[in-house]
């Protein structure tokens, strides 16, 4: 298909399976409530594209250079952004569950709430991100930075968080339930005292009321 372009169109209500799209262009395209399901997207350019309300099913965006483009309540369920080019992409209120970003650099990314549980995410400077709310339930942030990111009211159930670095994050009304505290180094950290309990029995601390 690398006859094709896309550039510029705009796309409502199309469903494409099995497609591979590799090296096509789709930037500055508008894709609204489109679904895409086992399509792949390596080398594709997706410069400025736009989605909404659309859903990407187990696609592959290995290398495509998605440099400015915005995704708003999009769905990526299972995909995978190996080596992909990111600076500058939007991320509202999105669906990421299961995607993986191997190689991809997320540092010059915004993202917005959503739905990130089962991601991976190793290794990512996600430093001084506005994560409040977002849902990274057994999200692997393994040697993440996570430095002055605002994770008010995430839910990290289960993720794990070896290695992590968090000076300056703010974690209150964080949901960490399941999730290894031990090894965590929280000098600097905002915590409530919800927070504050569990990281104390992490470490093997007996709370009484006496």
């Amino acid at each position: 298909m690398r006859e094709i372009s896309f550039a510029g169109l705009t796309l409502r209500n199309e469903k494409f399976e099995d497609v591979d799209f590799s090296g096509v262009s789709f930037e500055e395209a508008t894709l609204r409530s489109c679904q895409f399901i086992r399509c792949g997207f390596s080398d594709t350019r997706m410069q400025e594209c736009h989605t909404f309300s659309s859903q990407f099913e187990d696609c592959r965006f290995a290398r495509a250079a998605l440099g400015g483009s915005e995704h708003r309540s999009t769905s990526f369920t299972n995909c995978s952004f190996a080596r992909a080019a990111m600076f500058g992409v939007v991320f509202d209120q999105c669906r990421l569950l299961g995607s993986g970003f191997e190689g991809a650099v997320l540092s010059g990314c915004t993202i917005s709430g959503g739905d990130w549980s089962f991601v991976n995410l190793r290794h990512q400077d996600l430093s001084k991100q506005k994560l409040g709310a977002i849902k990274l339930v057994e999200a692997d942030l393994y040697g993440c930075s996570l430095e002055q990111a605002d994770l008010r009211e995430a839910d990290l159930s289960r993720a794990n968080l070896g290695n992590v670095k968090l000076r300056g994050a703010d974690l209150r009304r964080v949901k960490v339930d399941g999730t290894d505290l031990a090894q965590l180094d929280i000098a600097e950290v905002k915590i409530d005292f919800a927070f504050a309990l569990a990281f104390a029995r992490a470490h093997g601390a007996i709370l009484t009321e006496e």
